[in-house]
């Protein structure tokens, strides 16, 4: 009767060593096979919504080019006198562009105010919508000097260009621009 039940013991662990093993395996092999297909269906997903979002920013990015350009002309027709014509471009532009959160248009001091001689001072005009209507708040700047620090004043070179930067505040005004 020993023999019987050490045989009977010994295969008992042999189908159960059998069937884990064979159970490991598969369930193995599907989590291969799970893991893989998760892997391509996320690169997929992933490869879809990088290029939505490079659309979108090169969207916003030609739109930022167009508000430049749009700007450097009003500066050649309008002179010094050309800030009711960029108020009403700015709220035209945010009515017509729900995307953006907000506009905000950077000028030297010197560009809008024809009797400032200084090198330094900024107007800054910030365009967002509130409550469904366009809203533009105007600041000024660094008129008492430059916060050489700014990564404004360390990107100036005298020539006006399109310059996009990260969110941040201003250090000396605690001014949020982009």
């Amino acid at each position: 009767m020993k023999n019987n039940f050490r045989n009977i013991a010994i295969l008992i662990f042999s189908l159960l060593l059998t069937y884990i093993i064979v159970a490991t395996y598969l369930v193995y092999d599907d989590y291969k096979v799970s893991l893989n297909q998760t892997i391509k269906t996320s690169e997929m997903y992933c490869q879809y919504k990088s290029e939505e979002i490079s659309s979108y920013f090169n969207t916003n990015v030609q739109t930022a080019n167009t508000i430049g350009s749009m700007l450097a002309a009003a500066r050649e027709k309008y002179g010094y006198d050309l800030i009711p014509y960029v108020e009403q471009s700015l709220q035209n532009l945010c009515i017509e562009n729900p995307q953006l959160s907000s506009i905000t248009v950077t000028w030297e001091f010197s560009a809008v105010c024809k009797t400032w001689s200084r090198p330094y001072g900024r107007l800054i005009m910030k365009a967002y919508m509130l409550d469904g209507r366009p809203k533009i708040t105007k600041d000024t700047v660094d008129l008492e000097g430059e916060y050489v620090s700014e990564n404004y004043y360390q990107l100036k070179n005298g020539s006006m260009h399109t310059l996009f930067t990260s969110p941040e505040l201003n250090t000396s005004e605690y001014i949020s621009h982009t």
